[in-house]
């Protein structure tokens, strides 16, 4: 069959129609992009001009700021200070614009007096401690999210931008408070797309944001916030910083100082007989699991992930009780427990992990939750984590390509007040709720009275080395003393597997050293 000249014709008319179309459709795309392209620039370069002008901050690249900072742990509520960093903890922070390096000094004036040091390049990211003579390599994004969280130097981010300014794109306005705000984003050199938000009358930054997803809270933002401008040398410069992770606050910082040197600062020289760890801080990779039968339908799994250095290890425990496995914690991820499931099926095969319990809610201990909830484990915790762990399920993945996050399960929590038992034969497993502690408010213990073990996490960590107890340490041992439990094996989540003698010998120093201090 042929087609005749006027329904040739026809179809070529319609053809040329469709694209003149989908051409204009195609042009219209590119200049909405284009337009919000110069429309990001734009803003920027005001920005620039409101913070001192590009000319004068490019003139000052070497920056010295002394901060200190309030942390807060997130599930702690309004409490400040953890149990690493104290409220008003000091951070000597050094940049060097020019070639993106920065040294932060935590807790002291240089190297040898902070209580560790980190040195950020473009190239890698270190962390030094005296204390341990130790040199870790960091995850350059546990960097940006964790440890640099309170020290961030606004007019840089700025140069920053304007330096990858083909990728700035203008998002949109907003009214907040009564303010006009506007935003743009770009890429930054870690293919990392950051939100960067601006008075529209002042041209101030006031926020950069950026997108992350962990086991624990999903997709959520970790979000600067800056206020209390300062002119410095020309410059202004923010002197009090807001962070917070998925709306919960972490920090708040206040600049001290900011001086602008004119010689750049001298890089941190680590000693010569520094150890430098094989491990990297910020990843949880699998270890080589050592089981460890404990007694009856009892294992103990060693070394089942690493941590933010080589020592910082990561042990569990699982057992069988009336006919089903109880799991204690689920540190890491879900790679982790993945491989946790792989070792109880092949220990104890044909039987369901019923219950996992969770020591307390920081998210290297529940990271790795997930594969449990699949599986319809019952999860065990305190009131104060309840809503935290409950969101775990329906935590919003975009990028999640588990096809189980369509069809999420119905989350079982079983809540702890004071003690719960598990078993009616042997084993049997006691859970105590302890706290408030120094680390965390709440915090479950695990006791088997059969071996006499006692299953603990974060608030004693003992090394071959032995010494005191922590804070955390000491309270737990009143608490101990207390319920009268004989203990003659100790498993911690992190360390090395002891004695009750080597606990109670903590114990014994860390109270010694209480009792010596001067008043």
């Amino acid at each position: 069959m042929t087609t005749n000249p006027p329904t040739r014709s026809l179809v070529t008319l319609l053809t040329s129609l469709m694209l003149v179309q989908s051409g204009d459709a195609l042009a219209a795309q590119e200049d909405a992009t284009a337009r919000s392209h110069r429309r990001g620039v734009q803003l920027l370069r005001d920005a620039l001009t409101a913070h001192g002008g590009r000319d004068v901050l490019e003139a000052h690249p070497w920056v010295s700021i002394h901060s200190r900072v309030n942390p807060r742990m997130p599930g702690q509520g309004a409490r400040v200070g953890t149990a690493y960093l104290p409220p008003g903890y000091s951070i000597r922070q050094a940049l060097d614009l020019r070639t993106g390096t920065t040294a932060y000094h935590i807790g002291g004036a240089d190297a040898q007096t902070a209580r560790s040091t980190v040195w950020w390049s473009r190239d890698s990211v270190v962390v030094f401690q005296p204390g341990t003579n130790q040199l870790n390599d960091v995850s350059p994004s546990f960097a940006r999210t964790s440890i640099l969280l309170p020290a961030v130097y606004a007019p840089g981010l700025l140069l920053d931008a304007f330096d990858r300014s083909s990728t700035v794109r203008w998002i949109g306005s907003t009214e907040l408070d009564g303010v006009s705000r506007s935003t743009l984003t770009y890429v930054d050199e870690a293919d990392l797309q950051l939100s960067m938000t601006f008075d529209d009358d002042t041209h101030l930054l006031r926020a950069v944001s950026r997108l992350r997803t962990t086991g624990v809270l999903g997709d959520h933002s970790i979000t600067f916030e800056f206020d209390d401008y300062r002119s410095v040398a020309g410059i202004s410069v923010p002197h009090a910083i807001r962070s917070s992770v998925a709306g919960i606050v972490t920090s708040e910082a206040h600049f001290d100082s900011v001086r602008f040197d004119s010689v750049e600062p001298r890089r941190t020289a680590w000693p010569d007989d520094v150890e430098r760890s094989s491990k990297v801080w910020g990843e949880y990779p699998t270890g080589t699991p050592t089981i460890v039968p404990l007694g009856s339908n009892v294992f103990a799994v060693l070394d089942i992930a690493f941590g933010y250095n080589h020592s910082f290890n990561y042990n569990t425990l699982f057992a069988e009780v009336d006919g089903e496995v109880i799991v204690f914690d689920a540190p890491g991820n879900s790679s982790v427990s993945e491989a946790m499931i792989e070792l109880i099926e092949e220990t104890l095969p044909g039987r369901t992990i019923g219950t996992v319990v969770t020591t307390h809610h920081h998210d290297d201990h529940i990271g790795g939750l997930w594969p449990y909830m699949k599986r319809g484990a019952v999860i065990v915790t305190t009131e104060g984590s309840r809503s935290l762990l409950e969101g775990i399920a329906t935590a919003p993945r975009a990028a999640e390509s588990d096809p189980d996050r369509e069809n999420p399960p119905v989350v079982s929590i079983d809540v702890v007040e004071g003690e719960k038992t598990f078993g009616s034969g042997e084993p049997v497993v006691r859970i105590f709720e302890v706290g408030p502690l120094p680390h965390v408010e709440e915090m479950l213990i695990a006791y088997l009275p059969g071996p006499q073990l006692l299953f603990v996490a974060d608030v004693y960590n003992p090394t071959f080395e032995g010494g005191p107890a922590s804070r955390s340490g000491l309270v737990l041992a009143d608490e101990l003393e207390r319920l009268n439990l004989p203990i003659t094996r100790v498993l911690p989540a992190h360390g090395i597997p002891g004695s009750g003698d080597d606990f109670w010998a903590a114990v014994e120093l860390a109270r010694n050293d209480a009792e010596n201090e001067p008043r």
